[in-house]
């Protein structure tokens, strides 16, 4: 097992324990994402395109705005009409103005789409259990509760 500092390759102590925590949480989350993003690639999207599928999956047959598409995203993508776009490409959702307000723009799952998540649904879930696995199921849920923590630190702390 390596330290932080030794994949850092920095013999400098960290400034406080908050700061490795933070650099820690960086490391990590890029581990994960380049992981999940070789990962998804084996299905010819990416982690942004496939949590867009997820989320419009889950609205059902109506569709989102793109707004609102963007809202819900994991990851927060101030491009996220080229995704679309590209998705749209590739058939697996489909855009269409509203008729009541043209302004407002509608995307929803294509039946493409739905394959492909259908396709991703057990692998995606056996990958994450499987960048998971070195830890126990009680360290997990600690895990959970920790980054949990985290997160409510950021909101409580955030600048109004």
């Amino acid at each position: 097992m390596t330290t932080l500092k030794e994949e850092l390759k920095t013999s400098v102590d960290f400034a406080s324990p908050e700061y490795e925590a933070f650099l820690s949480l960086l490391v990590t989350s890029d581990r994960l994402n380049r992981r999940n993003t070789e990962f998804m690639a084996e299905y010819g999207v990416s982690p942004k395109q496939y949590n867009i599928l997820r989320i419009l999956r889950g609205a059902g047959k109506k569709g989102l705005p793109v707004m609102e598409i963007g809202r819900r995203m994991i990851e927060k993508s101030p491009d996220i009409s080229r995704i679309i776009n590209r998705l749209i490409e590739n058939k697996l959702v489909v855009r269409r103005r509203r008729r009541t307000d043209r302004r407002v723009v509608m995307v929803s799952i294509s039946t493409n789409g739905e394959e492909l998540l259908q396709r991703m649904d057990e692998p995606v879930r056996l990958e994450t259990v499987k960048m998971l696995s070195g830890m126990s199921r009680e360290r997990l849920l600690d895990l959970i509760v920790l980054l949990q923590d985290v997160r409510d630190s950021l909101y409580s702390n955030s600048p109004a």
